[in-house]
Parts: C-alpha cells; structure tokens; sequence
C-alpha cells in the first residue's frame, strides 16, 4: 500500500512541476497563472497522508481500529486546511500588494487574525496526533523496561521512524509560516506560492521515500531488541 501511494504521489508532484509555469515576481499577474493556492495538491495530500499515519500505526502497535480511523481522519482534515491557509496567504499578499501602490486598504490584519486561527486550529490537529503516537511509543519503552522478560527496548528502527517522519509532518507547518512573514515583513508584490509549491513538493516525496525505506528496513532486519543480555534478533 505504501509503495502504491509514494508511486502516485511523486508521478503527482513531477507533474505538477512539469507543468507549472515559470515563477513571476508581478503579484498582479499571479493572479492568473498557476502559482496561487493549489487545490489538486491539498486534495493529493488529503488521501495520501492518512495511509501514512496508518501505517504509523502499526509500526507502534496500534490495534485499535477506532483510535487508527480517528487520528487517520483527523490527519486528512489537517491536510485539507492547508488549502484554505493558502487562500487566506494569497489575500494577503493581494491587500499587501495593493497597498504598495498606494492603495488604501484595511483588510490586511483581520486576514492575518483569521490565518492565525486556521493555522493555529491545524498546530492543534498536528499536535493531537503526534502526542498520541509518541504517548504510545514511550508506553511500548516504559512495558518493555517493566516486563520480567528480559527485553530492554523497542527496535532502534521505531523510534528513529517516529522521529524522522515527525520532524518532516512538522515541517510543512513551516513552509506556510515562512509564506506569511516573508509577505508580511519582506516582500509586498511578489508571489511566493511558486517555491511554496516547491518546498511542499520535496516535503512530500520525501516524506514518504523515506517512510518507505525505513519500514522495509525494519522488516528485514529491524527485529532486533535489546535484552538484558545483549543484543538479539529474533
């Protein structure tokens, strides 16, 4: 399942590139081009990124399959929002235009309050899932340091997975936030949703590349544990 979901994800992304247009730095312009809010690319990340946290699941031993559909909901949730933090980014960058050209606007800083709460309803989702998953893996450590089995840790391959992936989940977060100070404190008239796109795009393909990767890795040989005894595979 995974291999099938980076498979469409990356031919979506090299598409996407492939057919965007050059960037340009007349905001007035961009309006018309394709370097604006990308729906299909929210959309893309809506179905892909909840098979990701399944299997996140399951790497953690999550059998619950209430626990498993809600935080893959709630991911999928997250990811749609992101389109609508782009909306609100582009009207901003429209009002910060039109006021560099001596346009007398007001609208800037309540679309700035209403992208703060979108943007901070989204930490909020991110921030429910990952502490759920990170709660779990310290309670597998915690059972395991506690068990009379002899067994002193989970695989080193889980926790560096839980890690990895939690970093690059966080790190779209970022891109948005850049997005916003960079309109907001540097540049007035240009676009930057065309390196936003970018930026998203190699989070993507990363992402899950190395998800990929690492789950195959802890299937092969990613079964060994500490045990009071030294180091086993089993």
């Amino acid at each position: 399942m995974l291999a099938l979901v980076i498979l469409v994800s990356f031919n979506f992304h090299a598409w996407r590139l492939l057919t965007q247009p050059p960037v340009t730095h007349d905001r007035s312009k961009a309006v018309h081009d394709e370097h604006g809010p990308d729906f299909l690319r929210w959309v893309e990340y809506t179905l892909s990124s909840p098979p990701m946290i399944a299997i996140m699941c399951g790497i953690l031993y999550i059998r619950n399959i209430t626990e498993i559909t809600l935080m893959c909901t709630l991911q999928g949730a997250l990811a749609l929002s992101g389109w609508t933090v782009e909306q609100l980014i582009s009207m901003i960058e429209f009002e910060k235009y039109y006021f560099s050209n001596g346009y007398i606007t007001s609208n800037v800083y309540p679309r700035v309050g209403m992208l703060g709460v979108v943007f901070g309803g989204s930490v909020v989702m991110h921030c429910v899932i990952w502490l759920n998953l990170l709660t779990r893996y310290f309670t597998h450590e915690d059972n395991f340091r506690a068990c009379a089995l002899g067994l002193a840790a989970l695989p080193p391959i889980v926790g560096q997975i839980v890690v990895v992936q939690g970093v690059l989940f966080s790190l779209f977060g970022l891109v948005p936030l850049f997005q916003i100070l960079y309109v907001v404190l540097v540049d007035k008239t240009s676009s930057s949703f065309g390196v936003a796109g970018l930026a998203y795009s190699i989070l993507s393909i990363v992402s899950k590349g190395v998800l990929t990767f690492m789950f195959v890795k802890l299937i092969t040989d990613g079964n060994c544990l500490h045990t009071e005894y030294g180091h086993a595979c089993v």
